[in-house]
């Protein structure tokens, strides 16, 4: 797997998020995203905002990193593989695995036990972001602030959260975690950098506008969404 992953048909993305609490009603959170080919980082881009949640700003960094993957893949067609690796699991499940068993009712998104959707929004402009741009994708879920000291569970941990069994297992090894470690390190620090350096709201980067669809929810749209992500089925 780490052979594939430097391959010249490859583009890896990592994003992150950083959360700072500026007072106690007010709280700003920063997205960021790193796309790689190679080992040259290609692309990297950051937002702020102010009063979300950690969970707010990661699906952004993710709904950033799918829009800069489109956009180099327009310009590289020779890039068949994208990946997006994300240490947050609950983001990654979201919009990997579980987005499939949600239900609408009363025009809300609603989970297990009926339970709703946080941010179901940016959930469902990523779906229908990714079949806008027919984007062919797979999303990895890594273990975030690991070292080499801590490598076997970060390689542990990709295995279990990702459902990686059998012989596929041998494909993961110590060079490929050390890789996407080494990134989403980056990712991670150039995002609370940048937002612990934004002193006043007038520095606070406007958030990208995409000019997509209402986002809709049905059968035939999951399934074309599962026919683009992680190998499609």
């Amino acid at each position: 797997m780490f052979a594939d992953i430097l391959e010249p048909y490859t583009l890896n993305v990592f994003t992150d998020a950083s959360l700072r609490k500026i007072s106690d009603v007010e709280t700003w959170v920063s997205s960021g995203v790193i796309a790689v080919y190679g080992n040259t980082i290609v692309r990297d881009d950051y937002r702020v905002y102010k009063n979300q949640t950690s969970n707010y700003a990661e699906l952004k960094a993710i709904k950033l990193g799918i829009n800069i993957a489109q956009d180099i893949c327009r310009q590289v067609p020779s890039i068949k593989v994208v990946n997006l690796f994300s240490d947050s699991q609950i983001s990654i499940y979201g919009i990997r695995d579980r987005i499939f068993n949600w239900r609408i009712i009363n025009n809300t998104m609603v989970g297990y036990g009926n339970k709703i959707i946080a941010n179901q929004d940016i959930f469902l402009e990523i779906m229908n972001l990714i079949i806008m741009c027919n984007l062919h994708i797979n999303f990895w879920h890594q273990k975030g602030h690991s070292d080499e000291s801590s490598i076997q569970k970060s390689r542990y941990s990709f295995i279990t959260s990702n459902r990686i069994v059998g012989a596929n297992e041998s494909n993961i090894d110590f060079e490929f975690i050390k890789y996407i470690n080494r990134f989403n390190q980056m990712v991670d620090n150039a995002s609370r950098k940048l937002l612990y350096q934004t002193d006043s709201m007038q520095d606070v980067i406007t958030p990208i506008s995409f000019l997509i669809p209402t986002p809709t929810y049905h059968q035939e749209v999951l399934n074309q969404y599962n026919h683009l992500i992680n190998g499609g089925s």
